[in-house]
């Protein structure tokens, strides 16, 4: 029990770092005729007492933000000055949201509900009305007793998006399912390690990238050792490791403009050695990698 509670925190905590890289990056590049104010590190508060899991964002209207809470799906019109509740889709908290690049009004949300499993049973949700309402919107493939770890859409095709889906004691054993008609129906591409983390190449949609679990903990090294940040060339069907092995993967993320450059929150905790954790960064589509931790040695520890 220990161990899961370490897990569970340490990754809320990669994930945590991630963000707040990529939010800083963000920051360092004000638009066009603007200027940080007091510098790019300003913060200030845009709301309290909920625990958020995950964000996103309209692509068409950066004022429109959802939020995946402990309490639900909240959305704010005006750039997060207030929020409101959407229609409760039951659960412990939201962990993934994604909005149709085509149609913003179309919104999908992973939920967790933790009970009677290992981790917790899984849902995923879909609105075509900006949120005033959802549907279960999954086929029985994708519902069962471990959380959507993570939730992709292919950003030219929004009716295609992949959920890594690993399920340790419940209905099915495809770590990824992959839908091409907006999640009316699923498939399983192929067998494949347990998926943490999912990123798709804006440019190239059929490149994907993938973390994996600590598989020491999971059981699976000896039975499939590719471990790490994984990459697939053909829309998720065969898969291959990268330059980044033998590491837990909490949290991934792809540059926009220039797809060959990767971000990677790693934990190698049971993993074999034990020292490969951090942040790390590859410029070369994942051929090779390098740790960025500058500053963060007293937030990473060693073990």
């Amino acid at each position: 029990m220990m161990q899961e509670v370490y897990m569970s925190v340490s990754r809320k905590c990669a994930r945590w770092f991630l963000g707040l890289i990529l939010a800083l990056v963000g920051s360092a590049l004000p638009t066009s005729g603007q200027t940080p104010p007091n510098g790019v590190n300003t913060w200030s508060r845009i709301g309290s007492g909920v625990a958020v899991y995950s964000l996103a964002i309209d692509p068409k209207n950066p004022n429109t933000i959802y939020a995946g809470t402990n309490g639900g799906v909240s959305k704010s019109t005006d750039g997060g000055v207030t929020w409101n509740n959407t229609p409760s889709l039951g659960g412990d908290g939201t962990t993934a949201i994604v909005i149709d690049s085509v149609n913003p009004n179309i919104v999908y949300a992973a939920i967790t509900f933790t009970n009677f499993c290992h981790h917790s049973f899984r849902r995923l949700f879909k609105s075509t009305d900006g949120g005033a309402s959802w549907s279960n919107s999954v086929s029985p493939r994708i519902n069962g007793c471990d959380k959507i770890n993570s939730l992709v859409m292919d950003p030219r095709d929004p009716n295609t998006l992949y959920v890594a889906n690993f399920d340790d004691f419940g209905d099915t054993a495809a770590p990824l399912v992959k839908s091409i008609n907006g999640g009316d129906s699923w498939s399983a591409p192929s067998f494949n390690p347990p998926f943490t983390a999912l990123a798709i190449n804006p440019l190239d949609t059929k490149t994907l990238y993938a973390g994996t679990f600590d598989f020491v903990y999971f059981g699976y090294q000896g039975d499939d050792d590719r471990n790490g940040v994984l990459k697939s060339a053909d829309g998720g069907v065969n898969w291959g490791t990268t330059g980044l092995i033998k590491t837990g993967v909490d949290a991934l993320a792809i540059d926009p403009i220039n797809p060959n450059t990767l971000y990677a929150a790693t934990r190698g905790f049971y993993s074999e050695p034990k020292g490969i954790r951090g942040l790390f960064k590859s410029t070369d589509g994942g051929v090779s990698w390098f740790a960025f931790n500058n500053g963060l040695t007293h937030l990473i520890g060693t073990y």
